[in-house]
């Protein structure tokens, strides 16, 4: 194995949080461990107070995937399990059968930077109830924080409104996961990265200057800037604010003037990291144009999130041209987990009879969605995104079918045959092999942009975003109603 290779494989089936496997104990003791089943990943509601989510982490999981085994290992340490009274938790029989299992599963997914939105499935998994049940963690491990990440970058891109945006949370990142983040960034807009790991593997730009520790290494911040001028002449970007910005703006200036300029360098930007952010970028703004450097860029970091980007620009009036944004967007600090959840809509009683099932809840936003799912976006004449439905799979949608508000059952559209529409869970894997073919992170990054650009920007702003319509078939309606009905009479 080369370094290049990514080790999420090794982590194998105990990648899985232990109820999978007692839960798969108890199905196989019963004798219903093979039983058909479909499980469906969805939110139920949008990150950050948002208008949408931007999905993300399925190449991940893709990976953990591609060779999921259980080997003598992994049997070692589940023989090593004991129960309250000491005796092994899982029988020889159960060992067994796991040690010569393959997968059998059949997956649908959205593809990695698909726009969704509440209630919808974003992963399908059908297959035998044990297996449905051994990759749930992950699924939602991978899912949660990729799709989490990728939303949250790609409201910062919007904020700052065509500067450029780069990903530098890798020292506050939870740990591999920053590999995640990273790669969630540049897919959801972010321009480069400073984690070197992450440019290596997924051939991201990277990007990355000095830090204090550079400039307090020397007897004097303009002994240090000359310095880095002299050894790094190419990559001129000036961190100024150690000791003090606007003076730190002026030594850059001199040193950009005597050192760079006359043997044929620029002087690319400088890096605010501290203060009054708007302030000094006014102050640093005049001092640069005025010594003709107008196209060095003004870099702002310390703490960015996508409103603080926004008010700068937007209120205060800030010079900043481009924005280094760390910890709030590889943390996602105001909402540090997605709440994805994973449950099961469908139980196969025989090949051909397919039992629907919910998950009941008093609060009506718990409330699951039953049966084989799909989800139809239907689009505008200028191909903007306008409306979605959950559907049955394999629904003939061609005649055209009435669509019921999954908040107001009283609204309903009526999808005529000219409407242009999309289905958007696509074959990933069938009968345990990978179908999908995983997109390289570039073409990820077009389809993501792509698809934030056909996003109505009503949906997409910060302050109470318009609420995107998703409704389910009329039908499948009808079947949920009828369902929610039986179940509370059973109980």
């Amino acid at each position: 194995m080369t370094r290049r290779e990514r080790p999420l494989k090794t982590l194998g089936p105990l990648f899985a949080d232990k109820y999978a496997f007692t839960m798969g104990q108890a199905l196989f003791t019963l004798g219903t461990h093979n039983t058909r089943t479909a499980f469906n990943m969805f939110i139920r509601k949008n990150p950050f107070e948002g208008g949408y989510l931007l999905t993300g982490g399925l190449s991940d999981f893709l990976e953990w995937l591609s060779d999921w085994r259980v080997l003598d290992e992994d049997i070692d340490y589940l023989r090593s399990c004991k129960d309250g009274q000491g005796k092994p938790l899982y029988t020889e029989a159960f060992l067994t059968f796991l040690k010569e299992a393959r997968l059998e599963l059949d997956i649908k997914a959205m593809p990695e930077g698909t726009i969704a939105f509440p209630h919808e499935p974003i992963v399908r998994v059908e297959g035998p109830v044990w297996q449905c049940l051994a990759i749930e963690s992950a699924l939602l491990t991978f899912l949660n924080q990729g799709s989490l990440v990728a939303t949250k970058a790609s409201r910062v891109v919007f904020a700052a409104d065509g500067d450029p945006v780069f990903e530098g949370g890798m020292r506050r990142a939870h740990s591999l996961g920053s590999l995640l983040a990273s790669k969630m960034a540049y897919m959801a807009g972010c321009i480069g990265t400073s984690n070197m790991k992450a440019a290596q593997l997924y051939g991201i730009p990277d990007v990355g200057t000095f830090a204090h520790a550079f400039v307090m290494l020397h007897h004097s911040e303009l002994e240090a800037f000359e310095n880095y001028a002299k050894a790094m002449p190419h990559g001129a970007t000036f961190l100024v604010d150690t000791y003090n910005t606007i003076e730190g703006v002026k030594k850059v200036i001199d040193v950009a003037q005597r050192l760079l300029v006359p043997n044929g360098h620029k002087l690319l930007g400088i890096r605010l990291d501290s203060g009054d952010l708007a302030h000094l970028s006014k102050k640093a703004r005049k001092l640069l144009d005025a010594a003709g450097f107008t196209d060095t860029l003004i870099v702002a970091s310390n703490d960015l999130t996508e409103y603080l980007i926004l008010d700068l620009k937007k209120v205060q009036g800030a010079r900043i041209n481009s924005w280094l944004v760390g910890t709030n967007l590889v943390v996602s600090s105001d909402q540090p987990a997605l709440g994805g959840v994973y449950k099961l809509a469908a139980v196969w009683e025989d090949s051909d009879v397919i039992r629907d099932v919910m998950k009941l809840s008093e609060d009506r936003i718990k409330i699951s969605n039953p049966g084989v799912l799909n989800v139809a976006r239907y689009y505008r004449p200028d191909g903007m995104f306008w409306k979605d439905m959950i559907v049955p799979e394999g629904t003939d949608l061609s005649a055209g079918t009435t669509s019921i508000d999954l908040v107001d059952d009283r609204k309903r559209t009526t999808f005529n045959t000219e409407v242009t529409y999309q289905l958007l869970l696509v074959p990933i894997m069938e009968n345990g092999t990978q179908v999908y073919t995983v997109p390289v992170l570039k073409d990820s990054r077009t389809y993501a942009l792509n698809q934030l650009a056909a996003l109505d920007e009503s949906h997409r702003r910060f302050a109470n975003p318009h609420l995107y319509h998703v409704g389910l078939e009329a039908d499948l309606h009808a079947r949920k109603e009828a369902l929610i009905d039986a179940l509370k009479h059973a109980a």
